[in-house]
């Protein structure tokens, strides 16, 4: 499984989703805890708002990606998470 540190920045997250071709990615602390999950519609929400933010007419392209995956991180609320445990795997 591959992971992002919470304080990773987004550039690099976003290179982990697609050089690995995975749709999420765990978000772990310093203790290899979980804090959150980056997805790919994370990022491309991430990477418009950074771009265009709220006005079409601000076109921001400096420092895109130099914002850690913290700081971009919401509270979300989800319920009926399938989990799969791999090591159980016979196939």
């Amino acid at each position: 499984i591959y992971t992002v540190q919470i304080d990773s920045k987004l550039q690099d997250s976003v290179r982990t989703i697609l050089k690995r071709n995975v749709r999420n990615v765990p978000v772990v602390d310093d203790k290899q805890r979980l804090v959150g999950l980056i997805t790919r519609a994370n990022v491309v929400d991430i990477v418009y708002d950074t771009i265009w933010g709220d006005s079409e007419d601000a076109v921001q392209t400096e420092h895109v990606g130099e914002d850690t995956v913290s700081s971009k991180m919401h509270e979300q609320h989800t319920t009926n998470v399938k989990v799969r445990d791999i090591g159980d795997d016979k196939s």
